[in-house]
């Protein structure tokens, strides 16, 4: 076994090309030098592939299949890449293209894939902007048929007008110069601004999250190429989760017990209440055990609770920040928060009722 590895790692690296074996999540196992050398050196010593390039189309697209456990193909400007699977893993390759080949398969691989089944909308202009592709993922989301926008509209007519006007003017006072609608979308994108309000045939809205390629070719400009995903629902999400989030903290700073958030024991969140009773600011409790503030003989019994997600309530010895002790009442309880099991625990002080 040991032999079959060895071998493995120097057929890897004696490749003239990049080739790495990775895990269906992008974890990278092995992976040769020409492999790294494809992304900057900064992001070389990253162990995920997915860590090591920005989200994008392409990206999302191989982390689909891979998680499919499919293989595939795809041919960028400059080179090739294969994505192969191997047993529970994959085997990646970049391989360079011939400098003879790279005028034209920039341009026949955004049109091959205007003809691929992936749920988005892609559209392709011309250097003025002139929408002349128009996939079926944009039909559905825009509810336009292509005969409606091809050569008629430039993908700016499917911006909300009044956000493009607002950004625009934004760009326009920070960077102190006039600036075109592609001027302005392409430095929005370069500083990661990319979520856009966007408008259907039907006047409705959604949320789009919106990448723009400029296609070339003989080094001439001949037209962009931009993909949008509808990400409202996920936008819509994020808004309740911070609502939920806000309205959890109100309720938490508005009660006189210490209330805290671990996770085997680990402290993630603490109320005001708690930097009362333990006298040390909440941010400095969080990343610290929990049973730093029991005194040591009821340490083991705090942590079999926890181990054994035991929830009835009990009483225990606490233990100041600045060492005196006092006497708690935990009500323990466990929620499950975006997959993860959370123990909250609600403290009483009961020095004085013990007195």
């Amino acid at each position: 076994m040991e032999n079959h590895a060895n071998l493995q790692s120097e057929l890897l690296h004696a490749l003239p090309y990049g080739v790495a074996l990775i895990q269906k999540d992008g974890t990278i196992v092995q992976a040769n030098r020409p492999f790294l050398e494809q992304f900057p050196e900064n992001l070389q010593r990253r162990s995920n592939l997915f860590h090591m390039v920005n989200q994008s189309p392409i990206t999302m697209e191989l982390s689909r299949r891979m998680e499919q456990g499919l293989p595939w193909m795809y041919e960028l400007p400059t080179m090739r890449v294969h994505a192969i699977p191997w047993e529970n893993q994959y085997i990646l390759s970049i391989e360079p293209l011939p400098h003879d080949t790279r005028v034209t398969i920039q341009h026949n691989a955004f049109e091959a894939m205007m003809h691929t089944e992936l749920d988005m909308a892609m559209i392709m202009t011309d250097a003025n902007l002139l929408i002349t592709r128009f996939n079926q993922g944009a039909t559905e989301l825009f509810g336009y048929a292509p005969h409606e926008v091809l050569y008629e509209m430039t993908p700016f007519a499917l911006f909300e007008s009044r956000e493009l006007s607002e950004k625009r003017s934004a760009y326009q006072d920070e960077t102190e110069r006039l600036l075109s609608f592609e001027q302005m979308l392409r430095l929005a994108l370069d500083k990661g601004d990319r979520e856009w309000k966007f408008q259907c045939k039907d006047r409705t809205h959604f949320i789009g999250k919106l990448f723009m390629h400029p296609v070339y070719e003989q080094e001439q400009l001949i037209g962009f190429f931009f993909f949008v995903f509808d990400v409202s629902s996920e936008i819509e999400l994020k808004r309740e989760l911070r609502y939920k989030e806000q309205r959890y903290r109100m309720f938490a700073e508005s009660v006189i017990e210490a209330v805290l958030f671990h996770e085997d024991g680990m402290i993630l969140d603490a109320n005001k209440a708690a930097e009362s009773i333990f006298k040390i600011p909440a941010e400095q409790m969080m990343g610290r055990q929990t049973i730093e503030f029991i005194a040591e003989g009821y340490r083991a019994d705090v942590l079999r609770r926890i181990r054994n997600h035991i929830q009835t309530p009990y009483e225990v010895i606490g233990r100041r920040q600045d060492g005196t002790f006092l006497e708690l009442e935990v009500y323990p309880k466990e929620v499950t928060y975006q997959g993860q099991t959370l123990r909250v625990a609600v403290m009483r002080d009961i020095s004085d009722r013990k007195k």
